[in-house]
């Protein structure tokens, strides 16, 4: 057969090379180039596609993030989990007047320990209408403006109170406490409250919405493709033959994605046909941010996933990490989206969403991500027999200092993964860890 360098490079991904590499000569047999022109070749695609260091990978991935500056207006019982877009600003000073924190009597601080005159009472909501002298204090209550003249106040706690009278019965104590916020202490007029990029969480509300802010301008949550291949798949709705397997990479990634902040777009099971593939990468490629393809990245006869994205305009950046689970993880890249391939298994297509995807992903939006890593003791140790990769390995959250490794059988164990609050991270090199030993734990 006739066959060009492109086609090479699409050849070369098929196991006979992958295992055989240096049989140039059944190659050259089997093309029409000259044999020199294939060992060149050859060694050129062996030499990019050579499995790279995590570190490098994730540079590499995070390096390619493209400009994406696409925004919306939402309501604000619509932002929980949306990318601030623009910084919150304080629209006056924060509390806005001096606000009394505690219900009790306002008075002057000299004046603490001797009988005053209540001259008044001040609830929340209303402004004192007295000025507070000398032998005089108002009785307030939490959240009301300090009244004019008033320099503190005690609690009604350590009061006692009678016929339109009051003592502070422990004025010492008493001295140590204002027991109020001035005004702006919080925050000036003009102050950025929440900057922009923050994924904005329910503590955040409070000072969204005393600030005036009923709408927010967020991300646009990028579109996420979500591809599954492979004849062995069915979804979760149909009865798997004996050789059959239920899809839940698919579903699990589209979880993923929404809790990333993004919007799945769901393009169904493609069988191990070229031709098939390559389609519907061209269709995801038209209309989504981000591809995400499950399956069909490893080196076996029917992986055809990677001569699809080179058929489909996408460069092939890496297709072989030293990490565990994940190693045949696949970034490719083209003009207009991003595609990672990942792996067919469960725990390693979860785990390269975690440590690849979703920085990727906030990253694109702007997003003031930090991975949530925390130092814990490890219960129940482990060996290693291979140490080359940097491994992951899923955990259980025992309690606030302990982490429990259930048994895990690799990265097709779905009953570990689904017991897991955590995943620790083991570097390359290390053989053991020994019970009791600190690890660090990515919470998930």
């Amino acid at each position: 057969m006739n066959c060009n360098k492109s086609d090479l490079h699409c050849l070369l991904h098929k196991k006979l090379i992958r295992k055989q590499p240096k049989n140039y000569n059944t190659l050259h047999k089997n093309i029409n180039l000259p044999l020199v022109t294939v060992v060149l070749i050859s060694f050129e695609f062996f030499a990019e596609k050579k499995m790279i260091e995590f570190s490098s990978a994730l540079k590499i991935v995070m390096d390619h993030v493209p400009k994406y500056d696409k925004t919306e207006t939402v309501d604000i019982n619509d932002c929980i989990n949306r990318v601030l877009a623009s910084d919150i600003s304080a629209d006056r000073p924060a509390p806005p007047f001096n606000r009394v924190a505690m219900d009790g009597y306002a008075c002057r601080k000299n004046d603490i320990g001797n009988e005053l005159k209540i001259v008044e009472i001040v609830p929340a909501g209303k402004t004192a209408e007295k000025f507070i002298n000398p032998g005089e204090c108002s009785k307030v209550m939490t959240g009301c403006p300090l009244p004019d003249g008033a320099e503190m106040v005690f609690m009604i706690e350590v009061a006692v109170e009678k016929n339109g009278l009051v003592t502070c019965t422990d004025p010492e104590i008493a001295k140590k406490h204002e027991n109020y916020s001035k005004t702006g202490e919080d925050a000036k007029k003009g102050d950025i409250v929440i900057r922009k990029g923050k994924v904005i969480e329910p503590r955040h509300i409070p000072a969204i919405a005393t600030n005036g802010y009923s709408k927010l301008v967020v991300m646009k949550r990028p579109v996420v493709g979500i591809i599954a291949t492979g004849d062995e798949l069915v979804e979760p709705f149909e009865t798997p033959l004996p050789h059959q397997i239920r899809n839940s990479n698919s579903y699990q990634l589209s979880a993923q994605v929404i809790r990333a902040g993004g919007v799945p777009k769901y393009y169904g099971i493609v069988k191990d046909d070229p031709e098939k593939t390559e389609k519907i990468v061209k269709t995801a490629k038209s209309e989504c941010d981000i591809i995400l393809m499950s399956g069909g990245v490893s080196a076996g006869d029917f992986d055809f996933v990677a001569d699809s994205l080179v058929k489909a305009g996408f460069q092939i950046i890496f297709d072989s990490v030293a990490v565990k689970p994940g190693k045949p993880t696949t970034f490719a890249v083209s003009d207009e989206v991003i595609c990672f391939g990942m792996p067919g298994n469960p725990v390693s297509t979860f785990v390269i969403f975690e440590i690849i995807v979703r920085p990727f992903i906030m990253k694109m939006m702007n997003a003031d991500h930090k991975p949530a890593h925390v130092e814990m003791i490890l219960q129940n140790g482990l060996k290693r027999k291979r140490v080359e990769r940097k491994e992951y390995v899923p955990v259980k959250i025992l309690d606030s200092r302990t982490v429990f490794k259930p048994e895990y059988h690799g990265s097709g164990h779905l009953t570990s993964l689904a017991d897991a609050d955590g995943i620790i991270v083991i570097e390359k090199g290390e053989h053991e860890i020994a019970s009791g030993s600190k690890v660090e734990v990515l919470i998930i």
